[in-house]
């Protein structure tokens, strides 16, 4: 998915190392021309920027305005504190409070504009 995309977008090949793997059902019936997981990600996520672009974009704009009227209902009141406004590189992103990444020092000098990610690792799931 990665080559497709980087592709899509007219974007260097990516490094060898980051070769796709094939996607194997539990079943003994693999066909040949089984598509990788990648490839189909990636034909999904085409088929729907193909729809999203038709009709002069409507359906794009009716998504991106949808996305607009979102309800944000967590809080960031860390990263709004005025001592901590100055830390921040853009003013619209700000760290959830429930899931900030907290430095060593006093409560209220804990404060660094970042959140913690969890990422998947196949071997051991989320760390």
């Amino acid at each position: 998915m990665l080559r497709a995309l980087l592709s899509l977008f007219g974007c260097a090949k990516p490094p060898a190392a980051l070769k796709e793997r094939n996607y194997k059902p539990e079943a003994d019936d693999t066909k040949p021309d089984q598509q990788t997981v990648f490839e189909l990600a990636y034909s999904l996520l085409k088929a729907k920027t193909e729809a999203l672009l038709t009709n002069d974009q409507a359906l794009l704009s009716q998504e991106y305005n949808s996305l607009q009227d979102c309800d944000v209902l967590e809080t960031v009141d860390a990263a709004e504190h005025t001592n901590n406004a100055g830390k921040n590189r853009y003013v619209n992103v700000l760290p959830f409070d429930y899931n900030r990444v907290k430095i060593s020092g006093e409560d209220g000098q804990d404060y660094i504009n970042a959140s913690l990610v969890q990422v998947w690792r196949a071997c051991s799931g989320f760390t």
